[in-house]
């Protein structure tokens, strides 16, 4: 399927179950959770309208595994009927998950994951090599570094697979999932680590898997997800004649979508985002689609800059003024709006471009929208 095409499709047609956890539950649960149903990911929903997430990532942080998720699991946006393929790819990018949730009438109805996504859009054979998309010069551990140093690397770093090399060559991989794995209370003779703390100190060349997932740095973009798909893994790591590349995963294969949304090449800058993190990343993806129109017409353009502020207010709707100020150099551009909701401001925002390039030049001072509002309405300082 072609990129533009699946970025319009409904998030709902790649829906697929979720597993869900409660926020009192026992990190040994959730590590359980995710060992059988062969996931990184698991969902919590407060009931309230907040919908909380527990990844691999964040159980390699846990000191004790009677600990409750809740002091690992963080926040993340909820999709609706109404989304797209391509706010989902978006936020999952932004978020570093491999999945969102899917709601409908405030019901948790399932998940958008990140392998669906990349087995629709690499149905049929797309152009490109595997090296436009990896994530050049990955962190390489040696065999004789301890565990402890890979967890310290992948909460650092926020990544979940470290190769590991043998005098500069591949010998192994490293992955968040079987650190975490080795933490379960109860240990099996075939696992390795020790019962509950497991063996930080031990090896990387004793403790990595050696079954690396690999594939050349000319190798094709659906090649080498066939082969990750064949063998069920998250990750392959990228050789070339210099040995380890780089490293991809559906994280990276998502760029192919993501470019479109984030592509502007200048400096682009948002004071006062709002806390909700589905609402702060649709204004900042309206604002780059602005951005990037302008620049069609107007390509001395240098900064972007879009100030937030929201109004003082005891009813239910919040009230934002935005101003936009657009650097060139020869002068300066600016415009300002009012609205109760912030999406529709930069809504706002989009239409007042659409003059600007309609017209070739833009007009400098300040525009406003038709809406009239109160004379209470008094905007906070923006942080920052």
């Amino acid at each position: 399927m072609k990129p533009d095409e699946l970025m319009r499709t409904p998030a709902t047609e790649l829906l697929t179950e979720a597993s869900t956890l409660k926020s009192t539950d026992p990190v040994s649960k959730a590590i359980g959770l995710l060992n059988e149903s062969g996931l990184m990911e698991a969902f919590a929903d407060d009931g309230e309208g907040t919908t909380w997430i527990v990844t691999m990532r964040d159980l390699l942080n846990v000191d004790s595994l009677d600990a409750k998720i809740a002091s690992v699991m963080h926040k993340v946006p909820r999709l609706g009927p109404n989304n797209n393929v391509r706010d989902a790819a978006a936020l999952m990018h932004e978020f570093r998950t491999r999945s969102m949730p899917i709601y409908r009438d405030r019901k948790l109805i399932g998940q958008v994951t990140s392998p669906s996504i990349v087995a629709r859009l690499l149905e049929s054979e797309m152009p490109g090599k595997i090296s436009s998309i990896m994530s050049p010069g990955p962190v390489c551990l040696d065999v004789s570094d301890p565990v402890s140093k890979a967890r310290e690397a992948m909460i650092k770093k926020k990544v979940d697979q470290l190769p590991v090399t043998r005098k500069g060559e591949l010998s192994g991989i490293v992955t968040s999932a079987e650190i975490v794995f080795n933490l379960l209370p109860k240990t099996a003779r075939t696992m390795k680590g020790g019962q509950r703390t497991g063996r930080y100190d031990e090896s990387l060349g004793t403790f990595a898997e050696t079954g690396v997932t690999t594939s050349e740095i000319t190798a094709s973009l659906r090649s080498v997800y066939q082969d990750m798909s064949k063998r069920g893994s998250n990750y392959s790591v990228v050789v070339g004649p210099d040995g380890v590349e780089g490293i991809v995963t559906y994280r990276d294969f998502l760029t192919v979508l993501t470019r479109k949304v984030t592509s502007s090449s200048i400096p682009m800058y948002m004071v006062g985002l709002p806390d909700d993190p589905f609402e702060a990343e649709t204004a900042r993806r309206k604002f780059q689609g602005a951005v990037d129109l302008l620049r069609r017409s107007v390509p001395d353009i240098s900064e972007a800059r879009a100030v937030i502020k929201m109004g003082e207010t005891k009813a239910p709707k919040k009230r934002y003024e935005v101003k936009v100020f657009l650097a060139h150099p020869r002068e300066r551009y600016s415009y300002s709006v009012r609205s109760y909701g912030l999406a529709d401001a930069f809504d706002e925002v989009n239409h007042w471009v659409k003059e600007v390039v309609s017209r070739s030049r833009p007009r400098k001072g300040r525009g406003h929208n038709a809406r009239s509002y109160p004379e209470d309405f008094k905007p906070e300082t923006a942080p920052g």
